[in-house]
């Protein structure tokens, strides 16, 4: 009897930058084929050079890089020094952040995000595609620039992703670029219904995020509920789940939230924690199961972070390479 396909395991690390290296090494030993980092209150392309240092064979990317607080050429000459540094093994994740968080945050508007970021891709992939000893100039509704010949790209540009959550963002990838990394609130119907079938034509790779917390960090429960109650009360993703059939009542839970109320948000979420967080071996082969039965190619991994103290962090992710380490021919499958 053949074995049951399942997804490929990528992991994303968030915790500090002074276990980066160690985490990512015994991650890449236990069968990861992908290490990647994000942009979320940290410097993903720092980190993104830490991983690049550290592996020799996993793939590392961006998991996702916020476009529109970098211009196309800082983020072009990162992502080719990126390449370079890594033999090759780089993919430059792009998402596009909620309008409201870019000029909060970054002090930049882009109130058609789908339309701006689909201008950003191909600005940044015009600086990656022209050799180093030519100039290029790019003249868009939201992006312009005039560069000269200084740029000595000596490595072929990296795969480009688009991170993203809605229909427009998934329509974004399918056009014109080389893969997809969902949104942890997909659920795998949602994935097989109406994800796949967009990105069926040019058969572009996808990754979808679960959070894991092993239950041999005590506590681990409430660290994986109290961040998928952050997700779970944020207004922009209300239109997601009850598209995916899944009532919250998000102004009880957001107060919750706000008020550390863990009974409530254990309450709230509990119920719905199945399809979006793993705590052992056993789960991790089901959901490696239903992924690929239902169209992802690579299991996103990532622990419970947001604002936990970072040594905390550390430890989730010690215990996550552990646990891939106990099954390592399975994750290299």
């Amino acid at each position: 009897m053949s074995a049951q396909p399942s997804a490929a395991i990528s992991v994303t690390l968030q915790g500090p930058m002074r276990s980066l290296t160690v985490t990512a090494r015994r991650l890449e030993a236990a069968g990861a084929d992908s290490i990647w980092t994000g942009d979320y209150f940290q410097s993903g392309l720092v980190r993104a050079a830490v991983l690049g240092a550290a592996t020799t064979d996993a793939i590392v990317g961006t998991h996702v890089l916020q476009a529109f607080a970098r211009s196309p050429l800082a983020t072009a000459l990162a992502a080719t020094d990126l390449q370079e540094l890594t033999g090759g093994r780089f993919v430059l994740g792009l998402g596009s952040q909620f309008p409201a968080a870019n000029l909060r945050w970054h002090g930049v508007t882009a109130q058609r995000p789908a339309a701006a970021l689909r201008e950003y891709i191909a600005a940044v992939c015009a600086l990656l595609a022209t050799p180093g000893d030519e100039s290029v100039r790019f003249d868009g509704e939201w992006f312009r620039y005039s560069v000269p010949p200084f740029r000595g790209v000596t490595a072929l540009p990296p795969p480009v992703w688009v991170g993203g959550a809605g229909p427009a963002m998934v329509r974004l990838a399918a056009d014109v670029a080389d893969g997809l990394a969902g949104h942890l609130l997909w659920t795998y119907a949602h994935v097989r219904d109406e994800v796949r079938p967009v990105l069926q034509e040019r058969g572009l790779p996808l990754s979808v995020p679960r959070l894991v917390g092993s239950r041999a960090v005590p506590g681990a429960r409430a660290d994986l509920l109290a961040v998928l109650a952050h997700y779970l009360a944020t207004p922009g993703y209300e239109t997601l789940l009850a598209g995916q059939g899944i009532d919250i009542d998000r102004a009880r839970l957001l107060a919750a939230v706000r008020g550390r109320d863990a009974a409530t948000i254990g309450a709230i979420v509990e119920p719905h924690a199945g399809h979006w967080c793993i705590e052992d071996a056993g789960e991790l082969a089901r959901h490696r199961a239903l992924a690929a039965a239902h169209g992802v190619d690579r299991l996103m991994l990532l622990v419970p972070a947001g604002t936990a103290d970072p040594s905390r962090v550390a430890a989730h992710e010690q215990a996550l390479a552990d646990l891939l380490a106990a099954g390592s021919p399975a994750a290299s499958s």
